[in-house]
């Protein structure tokens, strides 16, 4: 589907008035099927153990669009640049692998890890493809105790944006335990297994040093029925 990601990197003054606005976005929810709102919050910063920066800065939001038609594109783009004027937009053909559990205008249990990379300069588009959204995702969903997943291929890319971003769904105890985290908890020879999967098999498509990651709190202003 064709979703927009526009990642917000000024300091959100209140997640609460960010909420609010996209509340209050009704051509917004005339041009879209959903619109979710992730933001760093006091809730998803009891995560911040799994943050990693190595291309500055941070998103602190991202406002997801999805299910938007061709004929719409123009003009949300439209509206999110007068708004978010600094905000980087990155238009996607996005998959939902896992569906989290959500509820409109309720923040979703846990937190989402946004995840941002470049893909390895030695690939053609195809290799990246394969093993990324072929190859990787049985081992993150295994290997993790994932309970959404969402793979972002971005479409429209520039010098300075990603090639894949990811929407991960934890539980609240994954925030502050390496065994929660890696679906091992209590079970270190486990623990170590899923770790060493994970890495490698990040290390076929990933570039070194172009991840970035960060973890959110969800708030769903409009879902699919």
């Amino acid at each position: 589907m064709l979703s927009l990601r526009v990642l917000l990197f000024e300091p959100i003054v209140s997640p609460t008035d960010l909420c609010q606005w996209a509340q209050g976005a009704i051509m917004l929810h005339e041009l879209t099927s959903e619109l979710r709102v992730l933001v760093v919050d006091t809730e998803s910063q009891q995560a911040s153990r799994w943050t990693q920066c190595h291309r500055e800065p941070l998103p602190q939001a991202c406002l997801c669009l999805d299910d938007i038609t061709l004929d719409n594109k123009a003009r949300v783009s439209q509206i999110m640049a007068e708004r978010w004027p600094d905000a980087q937009q990155l238009w996607c053909e996005t998959t939902c692998v896992l569906r989290p559990k959500r509820r409109p205008n309720q923040r979703t249990v846990g937190t989402v890890q946004i995840c941002t990379f470049e893909r390895q300069a030695e690939l053609t588009e195809a290799e990246f493809q394969q093993r990324w959204l072929i190859d990787h995702t049985p081992v993150a969903l295994t290997t993790q105790s994932t309970q959404g997943y969402l793979q972002s291929l971005v479409k429209d890319r520039s010098a300075v944006s990603p090639d894949g971003l990811v929407e991960e769904y934890f539980p609240a105890e994954a925030a502050r335990s390496l065994g929660a985290f890696f679906n091992a908890s209590n079970d270190p020879i486990l623990l170590q297994n899923n770790i060493s999967r994970m890495m490698t098999s990040c290390d076929r498509f990933i570039e070194s040093g172009s991840i970035n990651v960060i973890h959110m709190s969800e708030y769903p202003i409009l879902l699919r029925s």
